[in-house]
């Protein structure tokens, strides 16, 4: 509704959409007021300087509110939850300062549902490149490809905000990193930190999957998301943007720029590689040359040549997206990386082996050993 050029087309559309839904005018009542409600305690949060003041402030806004005895969640209907659990908020440090939320599961049974509330980021294109992975996943499956992908539920409830599924028992690749490799910041060239804390994390009692296991969805998630995160283009790949899961699945997140926007510094760019894959990722699988690491160039090319074979679709589906005021979706120009990404010019072996030079081309790139250890300095000294 912020749109003046669509405001009012879609205000009749709002209109007649809320006079035909009757008794679902209640559960859109109590989503939206909820999310106003957030809203507001997130402008709140913003202007506070100290974490311990920013914390206090949500946990004492969230236990004032009152809530209806249950409700769904914009993110998904099949979301039931009573309330906010206020003791298990936090505040993210990034600039935004996101809002982290435990939400009360109705099912007594059923594990607590955790999200993220964002306040004044615009989430439609985050929105536009999950669903895009979602159907790259779809595709892999119907070839009889499971590449365990893991694209979390997200949605735009508003001008710049939105809520985000919280994939629980995961960590980001930073935090491993910092964690494992002990003091100072050359701890990012070593190989096996990563490895490390797979076996830890398999190596609990509650774990439901042998380390053999981990590697092998690791193995495959990291495929998909190798393939997916190319052919869009994706970047701002710092090591706090892709997380893995105590299971092994590797994923990212943060979609915030895409279609080959990638960031630059002092006019230079800070992604000089296709996509993110590390000597971490590589010693997972046992290094250059294991027969796990041979399985992954596989599905990597297997994975390529199936989207390659769709990219019609996708390029279709981008042009629908022009006039929507995505930010770096505004032009034909901005859906050509996308052309470049397919290689619609080669034939099919050839770009297998064009994609094949492309792995080892991120594998040995110093550039993204430096982008880590400065992310690390930054944020983990």
């Amino acid at each position: 509704m912020h749109d003046n050029r669509v405001t009012e087309r879609y205000g009749v559309l709002l209109e007649a959409f809320l006079n035909g839904c009757e008794d679902y005018r209640t559960e859109l009542y109590n989503e939206v007021t909820f999310q106003n409600q957030l809203v507001v305690i997130a402008n709140k949060v913003k202007q506070l300087e100290t974490k311990e003041e920013q914390k206090q402030l949500l946990k004492d806004s969230l236990a004032k509110l009152k809530y209806p005895e249950e409700m769904s969640l914009p993110l998904d209907s099949r979301f039931r939850i009573k309330k906010p659990i206020p003791n298990t908020g936090n505040v993210f440090s990034s600039k935004k300062k996101p809002l982290m939320l435990v939400l009360e599961n109705v099912d007594p049974l059923g594990d607590n549902i955790m999200v993220i509330q964002k306040v004044g980021d615009d989430l439609r294109q985050d929105v536009l490149t999950l669903q895009m992975l979602q159907l790259m996943n779809n595709i892999w499956k119907s070839a009889g490809l499971d590449l365990r992908m893991l694209p979390y539920h997200c949605t735009a409830t508003g001008n710049e905000i939105g809520m985000l599924e919280l994939v629980q028992d995961s960590e980001t690749y930073g935090k491993i990193i910092a964690d494992e490799g002990g003091q100072g910041t050359l701890r990012v060239c070593k190989e096996d930190l990563l490895t490390k804390w797979l076996k830890k994390q398999c190596s609990r009692k509650e774990s439901k999957v042998t380390f053999e296991q981990a590697v092998e969805n690791f193995t495959y998630s990291c495929a998909g998301y190798c393939v997916a995160t190319y052919i869009l283009g994706v970047g701002d790949r710092h090591s706090d943007n892709v997380m893995i899961r105590r299971d092994g699945r590797f994923f990212h997140i943060d979609f915030g720029h895409f279609l080959g926007h990638f960031k630059s510094k002092f006019g230079v760019k800070r992604e000089r590689t296709p996509f993110k894959f590390t000597q971490h990722f590589a010693h997972v699988m046992g290094g250059k040359g294991s027969t796990q690491f041979g399985i992954f160039e596989d599905l990597c090319l297997r994975a390529f040549a199936c989207i390659r074979k769709q990219g019609s679709l996708f390029i279709y589906l981008f042009r629908l997206m022009l006039a929507t005021g995505i930010p770096e979706l505004q032009h034909e120009k901005d859906i050509e990386y996308m052309r470049d990404t397919f290689m619609f010019d080669k034939k099919d072996d050839e770009a297998k082996e064009a994609f094949r030079q492309l792995i080892y081309e991120c594998l040995e790139a110093k550039s993204q050993t430096l982008n880590d250890m400065i992310h690390d300095f930054v944020h983990y000294k």
